[in-house]
């Protein structure tokens, strides 16, 4: 369990985040959502340790700030937005994984190694292990990007706008998979989206921040049938095929 407690953030005189209150269950996929500004990328970068704030995170019964680097690093792993091209191959890249909690300069064992393929053959990308990752394509390089996280063997995973930048059919794949890391692997996903019908194929949780305030948090159901989707975003929610689509 991941919990937000009255968290704020300021940067110089602006509030960022202003006492947002937040519970992610462990297995789970929470979305966040929000117009440009709204604090989402915020609030990941609180959990990742990469902002001051005030309030608190517990992350299973602990205070998250009581944890050390090497404690968080085994339990939390951030894949940001902006990612840069990479001439590694795709197995030296997936294998930075592994020291984000061991260091640099330690020696791969066994278990890192067995980590680093199980990654690699869940995200369905043996067959490209030896290429360089700047050789593939935008949806196969996000893929290479949550092998390398997910090699970590992280229980949590904060991902920011992981579909951005893709096509349709390479952000339904990613979508996909970000369910089977929590469906299939457990893993807990607390995950920042821009387009909302990519958030709600992907979502167990739905929550929506507006200028630093949570304003929302519950089922993608529970979502579609409010009136958050027009106030906050100014769309219409309308369900067909076990789809939502947003107009």
């Amino acid at each position: 369990m991941l919990e937000f407690k009255d968290i704020k953030v300021r940067l110089g005189k602006a509030v960022i985040l202003n006492g947002a209150c937040l519970s992610v269950k462990e297995g789970s996929v929470c979305v966040l959502l929000g117009r440009n500004g709204s604090g989402k990328s915020t609030l990941l970068d609180t959990v990742a340790g990469l902002v001051p704030y005030s309030g608190s995170i517990i992350l299973d019964g602990q205070p998250l700030s009581s944890l050390s680097t090497g404690e968080r690093a085994k339990k939390i792993v951030y894949l940001p937005q902006k990612l840069s091209d990479s001439s590694l191959k795709v197995t030296d890249l997936v294998k930075l994984g592994r020291f984000a909690e061991k260091g640099l300069l330690s020696s791969m064992s066994e278990n890192d190694i067995e980590a680093v393929e199980s990654a690699i053959r869940t995200m369905e990308l043996k067959s490209k292990a030896h290429l360089p990752v700047s050789s593939l394509s935008g949806g196969e390089r996000q893929r290479v990007y949550i092998a390398m996280v997910l090699a970590s063997g992280a229980p949590y995973l904060l991902l920011d706008e992981p579909t951005t930048y893709l096509d349709i059919d390479a952000a339904r794949s990613i979508c996909s998979t970000i369910g089977t890391l929590s469906k299939e692997l457990g893993k807990t996903v607390l995950t920042v989206f821009h387009d909302l019908s990519s958030a709600m194929s992907v979502a167990d949780k739905i929550c929506v921040l507006d200028s630093g305030i949570i304003v929302f948090e519950g089922t993608p159901d529970e979502f579609a049938d409010s009136d958050v989707p027009q106030k906050v975003f100014g769309a219409v929610c309308t369900k067909y095929g076990g789809r939502y689509y947003f107009s």
